[in-house]
């Protein structure tokens, strides 16, 4: 062997070959042509150990051209993603894989993956995507993805979450049951061109391991790609998110250690009804916060009766204690970066947990400089919440786009839950 060596593989989770399957999980080992595979300097015949990695991880083959190895899902709960090959006979090769990066706001996005639902049984997204599709900047595309193969699952937010590998476009699938789930059926042909798909090997049931619950802030002081929210546990309650989940994200190292917002109040459980990262500059950290104070005083002389009862003004209130914390939460974990927060109004209602009376327009899609928000309908009250929203959008340079998201709301979920924007 040549002198020690140091190789930094992206782990091999695409398919180059174009057969359908993970490169990294064929046995034997790809072809030696496959870009994620490295060739080892060593020569003649001589005996490899592979130390400091769970087995199976790294690979060694041998081909007619020598010693091959690759990385077969990347850093996961427990491995750091740093391994030794020693050959018994020679030195040391040192092999490192580089951490799974969810993306943040102020990466530009190329496309917007949303399911296709066609089939009259299962409430069609025909409309919602027409208005997606419409709404979206010329340079974005929207990926249709196929409902047939779905199983009607419409749930792209909680199924997947775009990220990157070393610089490499891959797609995290996350925990929502396995096979029960009509997403997780989707193949690596319906895959961006020369993506990879990882998964994090967690098997979980629990609605707050969804993608949902899973954002990233934009960058700020030590954290250069942006630092991890995740919803969970209230002060003396279990925490809902799986350890095994939060145990791979930490495994990273590069986001972390993830800030955890209280949201088992919620009835979806899910950070996207209150928080929204948006695209913030050097020093300052920008989002938007749903705002039940807010919500009451733009429906105060005209929303619904319902809406005008004290238990419901109350619960309103409640609800704005929970804000209030997860915002003074959120300040102390980015100082000494600053806290810019658009506040918008949102009114919940007791079923028995908080669950939005309208489109929720906090749970929606930033492109750009246009936000792609949920139409809250007719009438005066429809009427006055979107101006409202609208002059809050504005006033952080942001253009409101309106969609039908009735495919989503009656299963309480909006934009934000409707899609997945790939950086």
């Amino acid at each position: 062997m040549v002198g020690p060596q140091e190789l930094t593989l992206t782990a091999n989770v695409d398919d180059d070959d174009r057969d359908g399957r993970i490169d990294g999980l064929q046995e034997p080992m790809p072809d030696v042509a496959d870009d994620d595979v490295a060739r080892l300097l060593v020569t003649g015949d001589c005996q490899l150990r592979v130390e400091g990695a769970p087995a199976g991880e790294v690979r060694v083959s041998k081909h007619d051209a020598g010693y091959f190895v690759d990385v077969v899902r990347g850093r996961s709960a427990g491995w750091p993603g740093s391994a030794t090959i020693t050959a018994i006979d020679a030195g040391l090769i040192v092999v490192n894989a580089p951490a799974i990066l969810l993306r943040h706001p102020n990466e530009a996005i190329r496309e917007v993956w949303a399911v296709d639902v066609t089939d009259p049984s299962f409430e069609p997204t025909t409309s919602f995507l027409s208005g997606l599709e419409a709404a979206l900047p010329p340079a974005v595309a929207l990926r249709r993805l196929s409902g047939s193969r779905a199983r009607a699952d419409r749930w792209v937010q909680d199924a997947f979450q775009s990220a990157s590998m070393n610089g490499r476009s891959v797609v995290l699938r996350l925990p929502r049951a396995g096979e029960a789930r009509g997403l997780a059926l989707l193949g690596l042909g319906e895959l961006p061109e020369g993506a990879g798909t990882v998964a994090t090997g967690v098997v979980s049931s629990s609605r707050f391991d969804f993608g949902g619950n899973v954002e990233v802030l934009a960058p700020h002081g030590s954290l250069p790609q942006g630092r991890l929210i995740i919803g969970g546990a209230d002060e003396g309650e279990a925490d809902p998110v799986s350890a095994d989940l939060l145990a791979w994200l930490e495994a990273q190292g590069a986001q972390g250690p993830a800030i955890r917002v209280p949201t088992t109040w919620l009835a979806s459980g899910h950070l996207d009804d209150l928080v929204m990262p948006l695209p913030s500059t050097e020093g300052v950290v920008r989002l938007a916060l749903a705002s039940t104070t807010d919500g009451l005083r733009v429906v105060g002389r005209s929303g619904p009766t319902q809406w005008q009862t004290r238990s419901f003004i109350d619960f309103n209130r409640k609800c704005q204690a929970h804000l209030d914390s997860a915002e003074a939460m959120l300040r102390a974990a980015v100082a000494p970066a600053k806290l810019e927060v658009v506040r918008l109004p949102v009114l919940f209602e007791a079923k028995p947990l908080a669950t939005s009376v309208v489109p929720n327009p906090v749970n929606a899609l930033v492109v750009g400089h246009t936000v792609v928000v949920g139409e809250p309908g007719p009438g005066l009250v429809g009427s006055l919440l979107k101006a409202e929203v609208e002059a809050r959008y504005a006033a952080a340079g942001l253009t409101t786009k309106w969609v039908d998201v009735s495919a989503y709301l009656k299963r309480g979920g909006s934009v934000h839950c409707a899609v997945e924007a790939m950086r």
